[in-house]
């Protein structure tokens, strides 16, 4: 029996052990389909997340590339407006530089014809007013200046005291004189310690003028009341100012015993020992003497007074015909600016 029993013992842990596998089979099965359904339902839920993202995500790039294509539409249409604007600016700017040239194109054209007016003016201006000069010396052929006679020796009738002056003084009594007119040169009287104002003598014959000159140099000082007085033709100013620039020549000369003459209009004549020399300028007179060692480097140099060429005018030779029709050209222009001014 007890055998029996310890047979029947050993079978029973057996058959429980024959039951164990199934049932925890069935236990892991549940629990793997548990798993597989918990990661499937995490799966579609991840799925169904991804996919609510990517339709968010797609809405929300069609919103921003809607959007960026409308800024730049807008973007595109802004500056092809402000690229017209500039096209219509540089258009504008271009024509006005254009017109700018073309005027300053007209304008030194013009200028050059103005400036070639003017020289050739200036030319005729000089050229008359030399006339004018030599018509004015002409007219004062008769004349003389006397310098030094005080202020108030005349009196009250200058014609009477100078006729008695000059045959007192010349040795003229015998001859007539013939004075037309004299008075003092024009101007305010000085102050009483300054020097007097020069007397101007018209004489009606040109012989008699040229005698009483000659009496007077020959006798070389003359006095009244104690001072010298000199006697010299009567020049115009323009003429009187271009012998006045030989003064420190003269000076210089007269120094070293050196004989000299003034020749009408303002040329100087110096008397070397190898023969007499004509100069025609103060310029020319300098530059000579200085390399004679007669006037110091640098000493009394004179002012120029030649005319400079003007930087408007033309360089290089032309011919007669060329110079006669530009001549008409400048004449019908001018001719031109006084129809104009007369006109206005």
């Amino acid at each position: 029996m007890p055998g029996g029993r310890r047979r029947h013992t050993r079978q029973n842990p057996q058959e429980e052990n024959d039951n164990s596998p199934s049932e925890s089979e069935d236990t892991t099965n549940v629990s793997i389909l548990a798993e597989q359904e918990a990661m499937e339902a995490i799966q579609t839920k991840i799925i169904a997340e991804i996919q609510a993202v990517h339709v968010d995500v797609k809405k929300d790039l069609n919103e921003a590339i809607g959007t960026l294509k409308n800024e730049l539409a807008d973007f595109r249409g802004e500056m092809s407006t402000k690229l017209n604007d500039i096209s219509s600016e540089l258009k504008e700017i271009t024509d006005r530089v254009e017109a700018t040239e073309q005027r300053v194109a007209e304008v030194e054209e013009s200028h050059a014809e103005h400036a070639e007016m003017i020289t050739y003016t200036l030319e005729l201006q000089k050229s008359i007013q030399a006339q004018l000069t030599d018509l004015e010396a002409r007219s004062r052929r008769n004349n003389i200046r006397i310098r030094g006679i005080a202020e108030g020796s005349e009196g009250d009738n200058m014609k009477t005291f100078l006729e008695q002056f000059l045959k007192d003084e010349l040795s003229l009594t015998e001859t007539p004189l013939g004075i037309q007119r004299c008075h003092r040169s024009l101007g305010p009287r000085p102050p009483q310690d300054s020097n007097p104002r020069s007397v101007l003598v018209y004489f009606l014959e040109y012989t008699t003028k040229e005698q009483v000159l000659r009496s007077a140099w020959r006798k070389k000082e003359i006095h009244y009341k104690g001072k010298r007085v000199f006697f010299e033709q009567d020049y115009p100013t323009e003429i009187h100012v271009k012998r006045k620039a030989y003064t420190f020549i003269r000076k210089a000369l007269k120094e070293k015993g050196i004989r000299f003459q003034m020749l009408y209009p303002a040329k100087f004549r110096v008397f070397f020992d190898t023969g007499p020399v004509i100069y025609n300028s103060v310029e020319e007179t300098t530059d000579d003497l200085r390399k004679r060692g007669l006037i110091p480097d640098g000493h009394g140099a004179a002012p120029s007074t030649r005319s400079k060429q003007t930087s408007w005018e033309t360089a290089g030779p032309k011919s007669r015909r060329q110079q006669e029709i530009r001549l008409k050209h400048i004449q019908d222009k001018l001719k031109g600016f006084r129809r104009n001014e007369e006109s206005s």
